[in-house]
């Protein structure tokens, strides 16, 4: 109702996230990895992960201490 003149709400959803896909696929190709942005991605990645891991094998040794004592 109140926004009828935005472009975005005349588009559907589906329609619109396609139309962003398309648009992030084209500025992926456009500009290729750099030297350093392996090891940041890899970086990034273990940042990421290691602390949730952690957190999942503190839980199971808790949870496990707690009922098999």
């Amino acid at each position: 109702m109140f926004f009828r003149n935005n472009e975005h709400s005349l588009k559907s959803g589906k329609r619109q996230a396609i139309e962003e896909m398309e648009e992030l696929n084209e500025l992926r190709e456009n500009h290729p990895l750099e030297k350093g942005d392996f090891l940041a991605i890899i970086i990034a990645a273990f940042t990421t992960l290691v602390p949730i891991v952690a957190i999942c094998l503190l839980a199971y040794y808790f949870i496990s201490m707690f009922l098999f004592g």
